[in-house]
Formats: structure tokens, sequence, C-alpha cells
């Protein structure tokens, strides 16, 4: 029975296949694609002009009482590099903020969820 839990967890946990070229920007097949803050934020300031597109991702956290899905809305600069913006819990709400995000920075949004 705990095999099979287990393996069910596991399964959760996985991300499914992922092809950052339909994006179709050279800029998203050199970012990485995994967490960048595995449930943390990262507060700095930076300069919105450096700032290529909008990068939404999840992850699956396991905590002793708990596991959850963790969504992450990083900024993708122009090298490539990424700064975490946030890590949050509510997929359709960082969904629907990130599009407003992006559309007020005039940027696309990248997501893989």
């Amino acid at each position: 029975m705990f095999k099979k839990l287990i393996a069910t967890f596991k399964g959760l946990a996985e991300q499914p296949a992922f092809d950052p070229n339909q994006f179709i920007d050279p800029v998203a097949t050199r970012t990485d694609w995994s967490p960048l803050k595995g449930g943390g934020t990262n507060f700095k300031t930076h300069k919105l002009k450096k700032v290529h597109a909008l990068q939404l991702i999840s992850e699956y956290v396991r905590g002793d009482k708990s596991s959850y899905y963790s969504y992450e809305l990083n900024l993708v600069l122009k090298d490539g590099e990424r700064i975490n913006v946030i890590d949050h819990g509510d997929r359709s709400a960082i969904q629907r903020d990130t599009q407003a995000l992006a559309g007020f920075l005039g940027k696309p949004l990248w997501s893989r969820l």
C-alpha cells in the first residue's frame, strides 16, 4: 500500500516534457526552466528595461506535514538570466496577475503551467 502511495506522490512531482522552442524566441531556449527559488522570494530592485519576458513555472513542494504545488514568477532578462519575483500557491491568481503585468510591461509571458 505504501509503495503505491509513494509512487503516486512521485508522479505528482514529475514535470511533463517541455519545449521552450514553442515561444519562437532564442532567449527562451537559453533560459533555464527549473524553479529558481524553492519556496522563497528575492527582494531586490532591477531595471525594467532589461526585462525580456515573464516566466511562469511550477514545482511540487514536499513538506513534513503537507505537500503542494508552488507557482513561480520570474523575470527573464535579455541575457537569459532570471530574477525570481514571487512564489504563489494559487495557480489561477498568479496566471491572471502575470498576464496583467506582462501586458503592462509590454513583454511576452512564457508559461509552463
